[in-house]
């Protein structure tokens, strides 16, 4: 977990675009998981609300028949490469991304890096069992926490979601962490995210996983084996390309046309 990143006073200083790298129509930010909590703490120190998604192979697809799903991805300050499929991908079109940074490795990481920094964290979607758990073992950077009742589409319930905006803003934390499932944090984070005030509002797939264990980074473990494959050395985003060809045949579909390196 990257130490902290001074301390967390208000600032109005511009920052950079961040590098990315680009695959079926989705930016996404070509940075470090340093770079990652560096941004995160520009962020907290400006006091604009923000979020960031972790798109995936399902994220590309649903993107490509979905506007609204594709627009809150595109809204995101960060958008984080979530999956191998898409790590090597970028690989194979030479415009690689430091390393793969899921939601489900990530949380885990936010929650320690905002004990460490005195930062408070408010928790939203996912179950009240499951939320109580953290607020266990977080203690006080758990500054709130609501599971609300299951909505097919819970970012159009306005009259709901004006509770929770409330709550937010009352609590004023440092970050909003959202587990409500693909596509309904994407879009809830893209309507909501302004309204809420919270400047950092990191969204990631299905349950949380709070207590798991990180898996090893892709670009970090060049050796890791593969099962069924033997040692795949090179995962490295500098690690040599073999010759490709020129040219590969791929079905008249949007989709699948995007997955062609070429």
């Amino acid at each position: 977990i990257p130490k902290k990143s001074g301390p967390m006073r208000a600032g109005t200083a511009p920052r950079k675009a961040l590098p990315e790298s680009h695959v079926f129509g989705i930016g996404f930010s070509a940075i470090s998981r340093e770079t990652f909590f560096d941004e995160m703490a520009q962020r907290i120190r400006s006091r604009d609300p923000q979020y960031v998604v972790t798109p995936n192979l399902d994220f590309a697809r649903l993107a490509t028949t979905e506007p609204s799903f594709s627009r809150a991805l595109k809204g995101a300050s960060m958008r984080l490469c979530d999956g191998a499929i898409l790590f090597h991908l970028l690989r194979l079109k030479r415009r690689p991304v430091p390393e793969k940074l899921s939601g489900s490795d990530l949380t885990p990481m936010i929650l320690d890096w905002a004990v460490e920094n005195k930062l408070s964290i408010y928790l939203f979607g996912s179950d009240e069992a499951t939320l109580q758990k953290v607020k266990d073992r977080y203690g006080a950077a758990i500054v709130g926490l609501d599971a609300p009742p299951f909505r097919k589409n819970l970012w159009e319930d306005d009259e709901l979601n004006a509770r929770y905006v409330s709550r937010v803003r009352a609590l004023n934390p440092d970050i909003v962490m959202v587990a409500l499932g693909a596509p309904k944090q994407e879009l809830w984070a893209e309507k909501y995210h302004k309204a809420a005030g919270a400047p950092v509002n990191p969204v990631h797939r299905g349950q949380p996983g709070f207590h798991r264990k990180p898996r090893p980074s892709f670009a970090k473990d060049p050796e890791r084996p593969v099962p069924g494959m033997g040692v795949a050395p090179g995962y490295g985003a500098a690690a040599p390309l073999a010759p490709l060809p020129e040219r590969c045949p791929v079905p008249d579909h949007p989709f699948l046309q995007s997955l062609n390196p070429f």
